[in-house]
């Protein structure tokens, strides 16, 4: 939805399609979740990573011990370096960032081996980038678990779980959001941005209800460097949305990115946590004149209802 405030809500929506794996390739990254492991014993990358990788990990507090029984196994000139997903999950970067795996040049497999009884699984979110992706070294990554950050230009936040996430400015700027990583911003993966405000003069700032494991805000830092930002995310669910705001919705698990592989799929992250298709109730105290604009890949088993009230 686009409205008079040049601001645009965005309804983004992906099919729920039921299918036996529901990892995601972008040109430089692949994303797993817990479908991908559910009765198997291993997931292999082969020489997805043999000019390097890193690996960010991000697991909800209520299946930690699921996460430190699937094994990291990083093979390099014949040595075999091993760890957990979620000793992965838990390191730190610098200022606080998240943390990540590294996978040196010359890798040759890396494997996750699933060592859960019965090969169990749970809500997990697991991001493979490539070293030669776009802003690898410029952008903060985050874990949406009671983040509290002053973002510093691209800041991708993950989490596989549901949270809120809100931004707090003292001035002038201007921002884009995608639902991918950081590696696909201006890339060939050609991502909808979801959300995007250019007039810098009526930004306002943002509260979402996010169901996407990767979200990447660019905040154009250059033009306003006096701006400050703060940026929260908390678990949480808020479904009501003030037409004030800038804001989007999407179906659960939402990739607005193009397909990699030639078989047509439809990129839809999986998780039990995304387990309703949920009503959003959008209101503003003032009358809009709305332009409806989404993107669309669904059946009649899971139509989009718009209703609309006075």
């Amino acid at each position: 939805i686009i409205y008079d405030m040049n601001f645009r809500f965005g309804v983004c929506c992906a099919a729920l399609l039921f299918v036996t794996d529901s990892y995601i390739e972008f040109d430089k990254s692949l994303i797993y979740g817990q479908t991908d492991f559910d009765d198997k014993p291993a997931v292999y990358l082969g020489l997805y990573c043999d000019n390097g990788c890193r690996i960010y990990v991000s697991v909800p507090d209520s299946y930690n011990d699921m996460a430190k029984h699937i094994i990291l196994q990083d093979t390099n000139n014949g040595v075999t370096k091993e760890t957990n997903l979620l000793a992965v999950s838990q390191r730190e970067g610098a200022d606080s960032t998240k943390g990540f795996y590294t996978v040196d040049k010359g890798n040759t497999d890396v494997i996750f081996q699933n060592m859960n009884a019965h090969f169990a699984t749970a809500p997990i979110l697991i991001w493979v980038v490539r070293v030669d992706a776009p802003n690898i070294e410029t952008a903060q990554v985050y874990d949406a678990h009671y983040t509290y950050r002053s973002p510093n230009g691209v800041v991708t936040v993950m989490n596989a779980a549901p949270y809120v996430l809100s931004t707090d400015t003292t001035g002038p700027m201007k921002v884009r959001v995608i639902t991918a990583g950081y590696d696909t911003l201006d890339s060939s993966d050609n991502c909808i941005d979801v959300l995007r405000q250019d007039d810098s003069s009526s930004y306002r700032d943002i509260r979402i209800w996010i169901r996407n494991p990767l979200v990447t805000l660019s905040f154009d830092r250059e033009a306003f460097p006096d701006t400050q930002i703060s940026m929260l995310a908390t678990p949480d669910s808020v479904n009501n949305l003030d037409l004030a705001n800038p804001a989007f919705v999407t179906s659960p698990g939402y990739i607005g990115c193009d397909t990699k592989t030639p078989k047509p799929r439809t990129k839809n992250f999986r998780s039990s946590l995304y387990n309703s298709l949920p009503d959003y109730d959008l209101k503003g105290k003032s009358q809009y004149l709305i332009d409806l604009s989404s993107e669309l890949d669904v059946d009649s088993s899971h139509a989009v209802n718009i209703t609309m009230r006075k």
